[in-house]
């Protein structure tokens, strides 16, 4: 069913990917609040665009507890989600339901694609209905699936297993946990650090200039320093290619 609804639209909107999995959610009514979160890296390549395509099956209202996004916030900071990992914005959580969160408009029919590194939260469904939505990972093809583990015996790397297409029919987020018995791919230095919320609000504000950039290398506050000296623009550019991956569209990365 999923390949039958999604493979028109990637065809039409994102060529260059394939669908990794999908999920059906379905939030009764007094439950469903979910966490601010970004989704889980699933390929080998930390700078690769993935995506998550949202379809609801119900009209949403925000009683029935309908998807927030904080726009401009996917590619901040080199993190990579995972269940076993602290994400960089853990201890600023309600500042972003409180500040920067923004309820989308989505329609029965309608979808919503959007970077996994995007942040992104739900809260519960307080209506009197179930609410129903689609979510589909789709991943650039020929991409090299991964499950990205902490390493147990040195926090300053992740050790990156081999996962083939049909891993979540079999498994659950406690792989996450755990040495599991799949191939070794390799490892992957840890570049996962929690950031305060001043520093988060600053690259934020600079979202655009952080993406143009390399991001897991470079340092923001060395880059203002660097444009002052040059008499560069505040959020100047560099005009070359990003290396954040392959865009959805035909146009410009996300």
């Amino acid at each position: 069913m999923t390949h039958e609804l999604i493979d028109p639209v990637l065809e039409a909107v994102c060529p260059d990917f394939q669908v990794l999995t999908s999920n059906i959610y379905v939030k009764q009514p007094g439950h469903g609040n979910f966490e601010v979160h970004l989704n889980w890296i699933t390929v080998d390549d930390p700078m690769a665009i993935t995506l998550t395509i949202w379809i609801p099956f119900d009209r949403y209202t925000p009683e029935t507890g309908v998807i927030h996004v904080v726009p401009g916030s996917h590619k901040l900071f080199p993190d990579a989600a995972t269940a076993a990992a602290t994400q960089y914005f853990a201890g600023f959580h309600q500042e972003l339901i409180d500040h920067h969160l923004v309820p989308l408009d989505v329609r029965v029919g309608q979808a919503v694609i959007f970077d996994d590194t995007l942040i992104h939260w739900s809260p519960g469904n307080h209506g009197v209905e179930p609410r129903i939505a689609l979510q589909v990972e789709i991943v650039p093809r020929g991409s090299t699936t991964a499950v990205w583990v902490p390493d147990p015996e040195d926090e300053r790397w992740f050790v990156l297993y081999d996962m083939d297409r049909t891993f979540w029919l079999e498994q659950d987020k406690t792989v996450f946990y755990s040495q599991p018995d799949l191939p070794v791919l390799k490892r992957v230095p840890n570049h996962n650090r929690a950031v305060s919320y001043a520093e988060f609000v600053d690259r934020l504000e600079h979202g655009d200039r952080v993406r143009s950039r390399s991001y897991v290398l470079d340092d923001l506050d060395g880059a203002r320093e660097r444009d002052q000296r040059l008499g560069r623009p505040s959020g100047w550019a560099p005009d070359r290619p990003t290396r954040v991956g392959r865009s959805c569209s035909r146009g410009s990365p996300p």
